[in-house]
């Protein structure tokens, strides 16, 4: 069984090479790699490449278009292997990551096209605790591209990652190779260490990014699974809102209906914090996962303002008569400046 190793990177010469060095330590040499550079890249990452070249199977490579969908493809189509393992470039592999990762998949069944490994804080800690086994639990996000390997046949079926979208990939991905009828399995002995690197202003950054992840997928797929953290979010807002705006009365009411819609929308994640006897989290998590999905709506409506804008000059090409012409220029231009605005307040509440 031949696997290859896929990391895509972005001026990534900073953290690349603690990630060359874990895959250097590893107990199975037995795997190639590919470093899949964006364009955009302006640092040495091909020097940092080259460097390891006569101690590791590894190569470098440009990817002909930006993001880190074109960059994985590229490294998928660059080597041939029965089994693509997915990595982030500042990830650090557990020295038996390639070993675990051949005997699970020697076991799995035809119908298994995923194979998704634990995620790992670098750093310890109460807030990272929360956040890598709580927020971001990677048994449960099965589809994160940062510890992830694929059948190549499975990936050539489903026509690989979606280079079209810039966030939320890997999970466009996943639900595609869902809907073609394979699984997904997951083994938590399949270990990668991640820069989590908690801070309030890093949290709400991410989580506002993903945010427009779910409505890039949204605009592809229109399946509204895929923005039920949006709704969720808009509905506690809302709910919060109108509680402080309200009456007492209201207000008590929202205190026991808001948690006991929060349990119930995040019991998996409880149940999981409760396996591992880990009850004085979950209050924290409840409240972070609300801030999560606040921030998601937040991003899901940055991204909307952006394709409305980027949908609003196209329309304004169509009148023919020049009094036409005129009466349309001056709406599409209202129109901009009322979406540049609310667009601007809404980054200003993100920041």
């Amino acid at each position: 069984m031949e696997l290859a190793v896929v990391i895509p990177t972005l001026n990534s010469s900073s953290n690349l090479p603690l990630l060359l060095e874990s895959l250097l330590r590893q107990s199975d040499r037995e795997f190639a790699v590919v470093v899949a550079d964006d364009p955009l890249s302006k640092d040495d990452t091909e020097s940092v490449v080259r460097a390891y070249a006569d101690r590791l199977a590894v190569r470098y490579i440009m990817a002909e278009e930006t993001g880190i969908s074109a960059a994985r493809n590229r490294g998928i189509l660059a080597i041939d292997s029965d089994i693509d393992c997915f990595v982030d470039s500042d990830c650090v592999a557990d020295e038996n990551w390639i070993k675990r990762t051949r005997e699970c998949w020697g076991n799995l069944e035809d119908n298994s096209a995923g194979l998704r490994g634990k995620v790992l804080p670098k750093t310890t800690g109460f807030w990272t605790e929360l956040l890598c086994n709580g927020v971001y639990v990677s048994e449960i996000h099965r589809g994160g591209g940062d510890n992830i390997s694929y059948r190549r046949k499975a990936l050539l079926d489903v026509g690989l990652f979606d280079p079209m979208l810039t966030l939320n990939e890997d999970g466009d991905l996943a639900g595609r190779v869902r809907k073609e009828g394979y699984r997904i399995e997951y083994d938590d002995k399949i270990v990668v260490y991640h820069d989590y690197g908690f801070t309030i202003e890093r949290f709400f950054k991410r989580e506002v990014k993903f945010g427009r992840g779910f409505y890039m997928l949204w605009e592809k797929t229109k399946d509204p699974g895929t923005i039920a953290p949006v709704l969720f979010g808009f509905s506690a807002f809302l709910f919060i809102l109108i509680s402080f705006l309200s009456g007492t009365l209201f207000l008590l009411f929202s205190l026991i209906a808001l948690p006991t819609a929060a349990i119930l929308y995040y019991r998996r994640y409880i149940r999981y914090f409760l396996r591992r006897k880990s009850v004085a989290y979950v209050p924290v998590l409840l409240a972070l996962y609300l801030l999560k999905n606040i921030c998601n709506t937040v991003g899901f409506l940055i991204q909307l303002t952006r394709s409305l804008q980027k949908e609003c000059n196209p329309s304004c090409t169509v009148p023919s008569t020049n009094a036409a012409r005129a009466v349309n220029k001056a709406d599409c231009g209202k129109r901009s400046h009322e979406l540049a605005d609310l667009h601007r307040v809404i980054e200003h509440f993100s920041s």
